[in-house]
């Protein structure tokens, strides 16, 4: 293998891990606050859309955002930024949150499985680019 090899290698895999602790550590967040009981369902809105993208998905055109989150727990406004690329999102949209009584934290009660599935794709997609990496090198 060749420096260059090695060099993107270790770069990907550092990106890897350090997507895989930031993902894990908020699916484990989520997981011990929903197994100690500490979790309550509020209604929370959109109130504001970030990095918006238009893009072409079956043929017509999808706006596509990260958007931002406002509940109100106990007469405080809490916000949110969700880390998961949603679609077809509005300003002033209803959505389900949930709320952590022992950290005081708040997430979108739709983001855990969506973390979830990114984080597998993710994983999968990185293993099959260091798996490339590795045969090009060998047959080159």
């Amino acid at each position: 293998m060749d420096y260059i090899t090695i060099m993107l290698g270790g770069f990907v895999v550092v990106y890897m891990a350090f997507y895989v602790r930031n993902s894990t550590t908020f699916l484990l967040k989520c997981k011990r606050a929903e197994q100690g009981g500490r979790i309550k369902e509020y209604d929370g809105i959109v109130v504001e859309k970030t990095e918006e993208k238009l893009k072409a998905i079956s043929g017509e055109m999808v706006d596509i955002c990260y958007p931002r989150y406002k509940a109100t727990v106990d007469g405080k406004e809490l916000f949110h930024q969700s880390s998961v690329r949603r679609r077809g999102v509005e300003i002033d949209q209803v959505v389900a949150m949930v709320y952590d009584e022992g950290t005081g934290t708040i997430w979108v009660k739709d983001d855990v499985p969506l973390v979830r599935k990114q984080l597998i794709r993710r994983i999968l997609l990185i293993c099959t680019l260091l798996a490339m990496m590795a045969l090009v090198s060998l047959f080159l």
